[in-house]
């Protein structure tokens, strides 16, 4: 753990108590007792000021998430008319927003602030598993709304949302997002820190296979550079690179493409709507031309008692425009967000 510093890997036995202990059989290289030593890896495990300023900031962002998810999901389920198939895929993803704050922000913070897995090994495994899960579910979702959106608005006489296929589509969502992390729980476990007696959950990471070998590799590595001046090269464990792919699988299929095609559903979904004429724009053009060459007293007098209808229509239409030009603004927000904050996750996992 990063705030352990030498405490629990020092570079040689360090006594720091002034009693003999030359054939004692302390688990420590401090000649502490266990109950001193957890005392002072506990004291060293306090939050720090900034910690609890992020964690603050965690909390924030947990009561708001969970609430306006709760709210959305309650708010379809409980009014009739919100039981669209379009909204459909908008309760999908609120319900899986909110297990991603559930199940992510709250093991994680806890996990980052202790540094322990406290949850025990089962755990380990199911949340490890349900948390990739939540956020596939949420990044297809927001993939599949794309797909809808462009099809409503590009062919919509060809192709109509139906609750049936909206449906189908989510259950699909959900079987490709359980079925790719599968391996999830069959390589995460908790691992106990050797330094501790057995049953001291203090310590305790929750850690894939490779990264469990790979740092015993690095102990052996640490233990044999004083006897050695050569540099050993430690060839890549097959479950390590099983991993690695995996992961570069799943920014593949889970950031890159999916970003990729929400960038150009929603560049060309823009585009209509930025350019599209309005139904009764052209009817009031050519109405406003018809008047233009119009030099009758009659007709001028018509035209007059049009103008009224006229300028509400205007407005109308306007109104309309403006609506569309927000749509596509809200739809530009929502790659660019996408981007912001999927990116990060997949750089750091690379």
């Amino acid at each position: 753990p990063s705030q352990m510093g030498n405490l629990l890997s020092p570079r040689q036995v360090v006594n720091i108590t002034g009693r003999d202990c030359v054939n004692s059989d302390y688990l420590n290289d401090y000649c502490m007792t266990d109950a001193e030593y957890i005392a002072e890896i506990r004291y060293e495990l306090r939050p720090t000021v900034f910690e609890v300023c992020i964690l603050l900031m965690y909390l924030a962002v947990f009561v708001v998430g969970l609430v306006g998810n709760a709210l959305v999901v309650a708010a379809v389920l409980r009014t009739s008319q919100m039981r669209s198939a379009t909204n459909l895929f908008l309760l999908n993803l609120a319900l899986a927003d909110f297990l991603v704050i559930l199940l992510c922000l709250v093991p994680t913070v806890i996990e980052d602030i202790m540094e322990t897995w406290v949850f025990g090994d089962l755990a380990c495994r199911v949340l490890k598993y349900l948390q990739p899960v939540s956020v596939a579910v949420s990044v297809l979702t927001l993939t599949f709304n794309s797909v809808e959106r462009l099809l409503a608005i590009c062919l919509p006489m060809w192709v109509k949302a139906t609750k049936k296929r909206i449906v189908s589509l989510i259950l699909l969502i959900w079987t490709v997002a359980m079925a790719t992390k599968v391996h999830y729980p069959l390589k995460m476990r908790a691992v106990h820190y050797s330094g501790l007696p057995q049953g001291e959950v203090l310590l305790t990471q929750c850690k894939s296979s490779w990264e469990v070998n790979m740092t015993a590799i690095a102990i052996a590595a640490a233990a044999s550079a004083s006897n050695s001046t050569q540099t050993d090269s430690f060839p890549m464990s097959p479950t390590q690179s099983f991993d690695m792919i995996g992961n570069i699988v799943d920014s593949v299929v889970f950031f890159i493409l999916p970003f990729a095609w929400m960038l150009i559903a929603y560049a060309v979904i823009c585009r209509r709507l930025w350019h599209a004429v309005v139904p009764g724009e052209s009817l009031r053009r050519s109405a406003s031309d018809r008047r233009s060459v119009s030099g009758s007293v009659v007709n001028s007098t018509a035209s007059a008692g049009a103008g009224g209808g006229g300028a509400s229509n205007r407005r109308k239409l306007d109104a309309t425009l403006k609506q569309r030009r927000r749509t596509a603004l809200m739809l530009i927000a929502i790659v660019v967000i996408f981007f912001v904050c999927y990116l990060p996750v997949h750089v750091l996992r690379a």
